[in-house]
């Protein structure tokens, strides 16, 4: 064991450096902060879960805030519920795709543990497929039981040659959004009949989709959301005689990608088009908030006081820092979660390094000057008039 890991046990009484994760993502009891919005989602799942129609919520909030850590939560939150099944995934994948509705489709698949379902359950029921679907549901049925063209297949990550098609029963690899949700169908009923009758998708980044496309490439995209969400009560699905899981969505968003939303959806309202019709559809609309002082502190205090090898918090605090630093990292970081934990690595790493026996603002000062950071606090972008009219639309 290195000089400076023995003092980080000895005296800060920590195993390794909490804040080195930035994202936030740990324990469920790292959790701090957003509790009324943590309300609002779970009011929005349990009143949906096991539901007809499906659910459409938004997690609002600047880079820093915790959308993504906001997401993994609500997975963390109903991972052993017994009526759903969740999965997350981003709302483009990294390189560029012309059919947006097929890779979609495909990365669910993809991102879906299939232990997660009662196998023997949903072979039952695809068995039980009409005649003009047997070829799909031959296809999920290997799916189910591992076999790995069938795992490409559906999940894109290869284009299947002829012979391997061959061995599938199939002509062809999924080539538009059309075929893709005749698969897509086939599982939102197995899901049902399996016992999980409700699929939970957290889907994130969704205002790279701004930057990543334009014009009709972007109506495509939000066209194909609004239309995966209306399957579940869809007469397509009606005329296959199918009963589906419903789908609850929870969108992760920057504000500005929400303001192009609001934006859009303003420019077509005199000719119609496909935001307006997906913000419709929209129940909850969740604005994450930047930290208050207390809350800052909590942060810090679960930081420092989680035991990572036993895996729980100990009784005894186990904080090597003074009130001082805990209200200049608050003035720097203007309770942007990501800034704090940020602040806190830089610090307690320094400390270490240093020997120092408690964090101070005097200590903090001193590290960030030598990491160029900047010791004033942290303006926002953006006026109160202008955090005023966000959540007028946000509240709509």
């Amino acid at each position: 064991m290195s000089e400076e890991n023995n003092f980080l046990r000895k005296v800060y009484k920590l195993r390794e450096n909490p804040f080195t994760d930035r994202s936030g993502i740990g324990p469920i009891d790292y959790f701090v902060g957003q509790r009324r919005q943590k309300e609002s989602w779970t009011k929005a799942i349990d009143g949906r879960k096991n539901g007809r129609g499906s659910s459409l919520n938004l997690i609002i909030g600047d880079y820093g805030y915790g959308k993504t850590f906001s997401l993994w939560m609500i997975l963390e939150q109903y991972k052993n519920d017994a009526e759903l099944l969740s999965v997350y995934l981003k709302l483009l994948r990294e390189d560029f795709t012309s059919k947006f509705g097929v890779d979609f489709i495909q990365r669910i698949f993809s991102a879906v543990r299939i232990e997660q379902l009662n196998k023997i359950k949903a072979k039952k029921a695809l068995e039980k497929i009409p005649d003009g679907l047997k070829q799909q549901a031959n296809v999920l049925i290997k799916w189910l039981d591992g076999d790995e063209l069938a795992m490409m297949f559906l999940s894109g990550k290869e284009q299947l040659k002829a012979t391997d098609l061959n061995k599938l029963g199939l002509r062809q690899n999924i080539k538009s959004t059309e075929v893709a949700k005749v698969y897509f169908i086939l599982f939102l009923y197995t899901l049902k009949e399996s016992g999980k009758p409700t699929l939970l998708l957290c889907v994130d980044e969704c205002e790279y989709l701004f930057s990543q496309m334009r014009g009709a490439k972007v109506a495509n995209v939000i066209n194909t959301l609004r239309d995966i969400y209306d399957l579940p009560t869809s007469p397509e699905v009606k005329g296959l005689g199918l009963d589906i899981a419903n789908i609850i969505f929870f969108l992760g968003i920057t504000q500005g990608g929400w303001t192009n939303f609001n934006n859009l959806e303003r420019k077509e309202q005199s000719q119609g088009g496909p935001f307006g019709a997906l913000l419709s559809r929209v129940q909850k609309a969740i604005e994450l908030e930047p930290f208050s002082r207390e809350e800052t502190e909590e942060l810090i205090k679960r930081r420092l006081s989680y035991n990572s090898v036993e895996k729980r918090f100990e009784k005894e605090l186990l904080i090597p820092y003074t009130k001082d630093f805990v209200e200049y990292v608050y003035e720097l970081t203007l309770g942007n979660p990501r800034h704090i934990i940020e602040r806190c690595d830089y610090t307690l790493a320094e400390g270490k390094e240093q020997r120092i026996p408690k964090l101070t603002r005097a200590f903090a000062e001193k590290v960030f000057e030598s990491h160029g950071l900047i010791k004033e606090p942290i303006h926002s972008l953006t006026s109160g008039s202008q955090t005023r009219k966000r959540r007028k639309r946000v509240a709509r």
